[in-house]
Order: C-alpha cells, then structure tokens, then sequence
C-alpha cells in the first residue's frame, strides 16, 4: 500500500455499545459494511476490511494493536477487491 502511513493505538478502536450494536445488526446494517463497523463472518480475515474512522475521517486497516491509516483509495479499492458490486449497492443507498 502506498500513502503515508500512522500507526496509532488500537485501544477500543471497533467497541460499540448494545443500542449501536442493535442498529448495525438492523437499519443500518448496509452502512456499517460499507465503513467497515461490521464485517460478515465469511470474511475469512477481518484484517483485510478497512475500517473508517469518521471522528478522524481517515480509513484504516486493522493490524494486532494498531490502525494502520490508508489513503480513501487504498481503501475503496480494498472494499470493491473484497466485495464487489455489491459495495457499490451498499454507498448508493446511504
């Protein structure tokens, strides 16, 4: 992957509470794939899903105990490699 690169502490970085929980699990399952809050469990490495961080509104990717910052491009070509048109369906109806 190219760009700059941080690494920063991964310390509760993907916790959410029940109610969040809830909304990832139902109304809002479709963008919490599409940012990466949720990953499906045929996803054989979680590792591989980048993750958006919206209070920093920088893209990462998940490495032990650090985010790793990509570029927003890194990350949508990681996103459409990993989940095809589907990844378009799932922007379009945000």
């Amino acid at each position: 992957m190219g760009g700059s690169k941080h690494r920063v502490p991964l310390t509760g970085a993907l916790t959410m509470c029940t109610v969040c929980n809830n909304m990832a699990e139902a109304e809002l399952q479709r963008s919490a794939l599409a940012w990466g809050w949720k990953v499906p469990r045929w996803v054989k490495n979680a590792a591989n899903v980048p993750v958006f961080y919206r209070w920093k509104r920088t893209w990462c990717l998940l490495d032990g105990l650090q985010a790793i910052e990509i570029t927003a491009r890194e990350a949508m070509a990681l996103m459409r490699q990993l989940y095809g048109e589907q990844y378009e369906k799932w922007k379009e109806e945000e």
